[in-house]
C-alpha cells in the first residue's frame, strides 16, 4: 500500500461549492468571478482615485421569502480575504462600504439588496516617471529659448523641438488614459498649455530677433518705442543698458540717432543753430591738427615771402605764383580729406549706435518675455497640473 500525498495549487479557486464542519455546519462560499460597470472620472489621471459600486439582490423574490443580513457593520472586513486577495499592478483598494437596502423602501414586500462600494486609487510610480517627470522637465527646459542670446537664430529651433516633444507626450497619455467623454484629464489640458505657450514663444523669439537685426536697416528707433522699452520695461525687468552715448563717447547734447539738443548748439554765420553731430565736434584731435596744417601752411607761406627778396633773382614772378597756388590746392584737399574722413566717422558712429539701440531694445524685450514665461509656467503648473489626493488606506478590523 503506497501513501501518495496530494499536492494542489494554493492560489488555485476551489471547485467546492459548500463546506461542511464536523458539527453539521454547512458553509457556502460562492466561487465566482463578478464584473460591474463603474463610471470613471479621470480629470485627476494619472492620480485619480475611482469609486465602483456592486449590487447583490434577488429581483424575483421578495423579502418573506429570501432576506439578506450583513455579518459585519460598517464595510467590507477586507482582512478576510487578505489570504487570497493579491495586489493589482494599476489599483490599491483604498476603503470600502456594505450598505443593506429595501427596495422600494415604501413597498410592502420590498426586496433586500447588498450594496457594495470600494474606492479605488491609480498607483503613481509608473505614471508619474512616465508622463508627469517629463511634462515638468520639458516646461522648465522651454525657459533655456530666452536664455539663448537674441542674435542666435537656433532658439526657434530649439522650440520646435520641444514642441514636438510636448506633441509625443500627448500621444503616450492618449494611449495611456482610459477613454471617456464625460472628463478630460487635467495633465493633457497641462499638455495643449504648453504647447500653446511654446508656441507664442517662438513667435516673441521671432519677433526679438527682428528688433536685434532692425538696425542694420541704419534707421533709428522710434521716440515712444525708446521711452517705453529704454526707460520703463528695462527698469521693471531690472536691464540697464549702456547706451551709445558712453560707447562712442557722445555727450547728452549730442544724440546720434538723430536727435540734436538744439538748447545751446552752436550756430553758423546765418544764426541757424548747428547740430553737433553735424560738426568736427566727434574728433577734437583732427580739428587742431587742422588747424596746426593751416600754421604750417602760413608759416611757409611767411618764409617763402620773406625770401622772395633774397630769390627773387632766381624765380620770377609767374613761378611764385604757381608755387602759391599749389599750396593752397594742398591746403583745400587736406581739408576736403579731413573732412571726408569725419563724415565717415560720423556715419560709422551713428550706425553703430543705431545698431545698439536696436540690439538694447531687443534685449529688455526679451528679458521681460522671459519674466512672463516664468510667471505662465508656474501658475500653469499649480493650476492645470493634477495633484495627488492625500488619501490613506482603510482595513476594516474584524
Amino acid at each position: 500500500m503506497h501513501y501518495i500525498p496530494r499536492a494542489d495549487t494554493e492560489n488555485g479557486a476551489r471547485n467546492a461549492l459548500v463546506v461542511i464542519v464536523y458539527d453539521g455546519t454547512i458553509h457556502w462560499v460562492p466561487h465566482r468571478v463578478y464584473r460591474s460597470s463603474c463610471s470613471i472620472d479621470v480629470t485627476n489621471f494619472p492620480f485619480d482615485e475611482q469609486q465602483c459600486h456592486m449590487w447583490f439582490g434577488s429581483w424575483t423574490h421578495t423579502l418573506p421569502d429570501i432576506d439578506m443580513q450583513l455579518s459585519f457593520n460598517g464595510g467590507i472586513d477586507l482582512s478576510t480575504f487578505q489570504s487570497d486577495y493579491k495586489d493589482s499592478c494599476e489599483w490599491d483598494i483604498i476603503s470600502s462600504e456594505a450598505e443593506r437596502k429595501l427596495l422600494p423602501p415604501d413597498d410592502p414586500k420590498p426586496i433586500a439588496v447588498m450594496s457594495f462600494t470600494l474606492v479605488l486609487r491609480r498607483k503613481r510610480v509608473f505614471s508619474s516617471y512616465i508622463l508627469t517627470l517629463p511634462c515638468i522637465i520639458l516646461a522648465v527646459l522651454t525657459l533655456v529659448v530666452f536664455w539663448l542670446p537674441a542674435d542666435r537664430p537656433d532658439r526657434t529651433s530649439l522650440a520646435m523641438n520641444l514642441l514636438t516633444s510636448f506633441l509625443l507626450l500627448l500621444l503616450i497619455l492618449v494611449e495611456a488614459a482610459p477613454p471617456t467623454a464625460s472628463s478630460v484629464p487635467l495633465l493633457g489640458i497641462y499638455y495643449c498649455f504648453n504647447m500653446v505657450i511654446i508656441t507664442v514663444s517662438i513667435f516673441l523669439s521671432t519677433l526679438v530677433i527682428n528688433i536685434s537685426k532692425a538696425g542694420q536697416k541704419g534707421r533709428p528707433p522710434p521716440r515712444w518705442l525708446r521711452i517705453i522699452v529704454l526707460r520703463f520695461l528695462a527698469k521693471l525687468v531690472f536691464l540697464f543698458p549702456e547706451g551709445c552715448r558712453k560707447h562712442y563717447g557722445i555727450k547728452k547734447s549730442c544724440y546720434c540717432c538723430g536727435e540734436s539738443n538744439r538748447r545751446g548748439a552752436s550756430r553758423d554765420e546765418q544764426g541757424e543753430p548747428i547740430s553737433p553731430c553735424d560738426t568736427n565736434y566727434f574728433l577734437p584731435e583732427v580739428q587742431r591738427l587742422m588747424v596746426g596744417n593751416s600754421e604750417v601752411a602760413s608759416d611757409f607761406g611767411r618764409s617763402f615771402t620773406k625770401n622772395k627778396d633774397e630769390q627773387q633773382a632766381q624765380f620770377s614772378t609767374n613761378q611764385y605764383a604757381n608755387v602759391h597756388v599749389m599750396i593752397d590746392d594742398v591746403h583745400r584737399s587736406l581739408h576736403a580729406i579731413v573732412q571726408a574722413i569725419t563724415a565717415q566717422d560720423l556715419q560709422v558712429s551713428r550706425a553703430r549706435c543705431i545698431s545698439t539701440e536696436w540690439q538694447n531694445i531687443g534685449n529688455v524685450l526679451d528679458r521681460f518675455f522671459f519674466c512672463l514665461y516664468v510667471a505662465v509656467i508656474i501658475g500653469s503648473l499649480i493650476t492645470l497640473s493634477p495633484k495627488p489626493q492625500n488619501t490613506t488606506f482603510f482595513w476594516q478590523d474584524p
